[in-house]
């Protein structure tokens, strides 16, 4: 119940009594007119409604308050991975450049590769030049003496002078030979089938014995093996060649 006594003292001391008094009418009427028209079930209902809204209002705030803090989090994990990204993407630019250079690096050493290859093959010629030229010098000279030493050393009489050619296999292919020329042994013609070389070691001498040899096409005359050399590659390589049949020369017998 509203106390309109109380009321018009109040407002008597602010706005007069005259005044006082019309304005607590009117108050009075409306608290009248309320109290009709809303009964006090209908006001605690609409107190119960306040309170449960406020207590909704209240679990938005905090959904939104958990809301803004996962999204916090996730900026914060955002920020993270970027950075991780960004060091990432650091990685591997510098692998990138590490590439580069590796692969220049490849190319130069393919250049490089290149040009010792190139050097090599000419190296390689002149050796073999130089190589020839020593095994010609060997053999020239070896024409010159030859003919002495085998009939001093092997009773052997060379019936023509020694040369560098040619002579067929029994299959029909040329093979150079580098020295031949026939000769007398025990009153037998042989043919001399000779070899040169600047160190004389024993897989050469089966080499030309065992394969070169038996295939040369000699017609009627037996073949007679002869090596000249500088040098032999182990000790007892010559007395080998000997006991295969083979003559053995030394350049410094020439």
């Amino acid at each position: 119940m509203i106390d309109t006594e109380k009321l018009f003292k109040e407002l008597s001391s602010s706005i007069g009594e005259k005044a006082a008094q019309s304005l607590t009418d009117a108050v009075f009427s409306l608290y009248q007119e309320v109290a009709n028209t809303v009964t006090k079930k209908d006001f605690n209902q609409i107190i119960d409604l306040m309170k449960e809204s406020s207590t909704l209002i209240q679990k938005v705030i905090r959904v939104q308050e958990n809301t803004i803090k996962v999204l916090d989090k996730l900026s914060e994990r955002q920020a993270r991975t970027e950075k991780r990204l960004d060091s990432l993407t650091e990685k591997v630019e510098e692998l990138a450049a590490a590439q580069t250079r590796t692969e220049k690096s490849l190319e130069e050493l393919v250049a490089a590769q290149a040009r010792t290859e190139k050097r090599l093959d000419s190296t390689n010629k002149q050796l073999g030049g130089l190589s020839a030229t020593v095994g010609y010098t060997l053999e020239n000279e070896a024409y010159k003496h030859l003919p002495e030493l085998l009939q001093n050393l092997w009773n052997i009489k060379p019936l023509e002078k020694l040369y560098r050619g040619y002579l067929s296999t029994k299959s029909g292919k040329d093979i150079e030979i580098n020295i031949l020329g026939k000769a007398l042994k025990d009153s037998t013609e042989i043919l001399i089938v000779g070899e040169s070389k600047t160190q004389l070691s024993r897989k050469e001498v089966d080499r030309f014995i065992e394969k070169v040899v038996p295939q040369l096409d000699t017609g009627k005359l037996s073949p007679f093996p002869v090596f000249v050399t500088h040098m032999e590659t182990s000790r007892g390589v010559s007395e080998y060649a000997r006991q295969k049949g083979a003559a053995v020369f030394f350049s410094f017998q020439f």
